[in-house]
């Protein structure tokens, strides 16, 4: 005995509960670092070797205590994949 009106106001409750739901989500940030650039007592880039970059994730549910969820190995760069050659002669 399932009525249209029943199942649009049990439609309606669930459409409610779900964006209540998305509302009090944990605000996350996403962080990159790029670690691979360094600038010499001249102001010259030099280049680090690959591997050191990562990305972050931090939970932001409480602000004045942010905690890191995740650290992500990364090994591209914004200069390029890590086994391009790179001249910056």
């Amino acid at each position: 005995m399932s009525s249209p009106m029943l199942r649009h106001t049990a439609a309606s409750a669930l459409g409610l509960l779900l964006a209540a739901n998305a509302a009090f989500a944990a605000p996350f940030m996403i962080v990159g670092n790029d670690e691979k650039i360094i600038w010499d007592a001249a102001g010259k880039p030099v280049l680090s070797p690959p591997g050191k970059d990562t990305v972050q994730i931090v939970d932001l549910a409480k602000p004045e205590a942010p905690k890191i969820v995740a650290s992500l190995p990364l090994m591209n760069t914004v200069i390029g994949p890590a086994d391009q050659p790179r001249d910056h002669a």
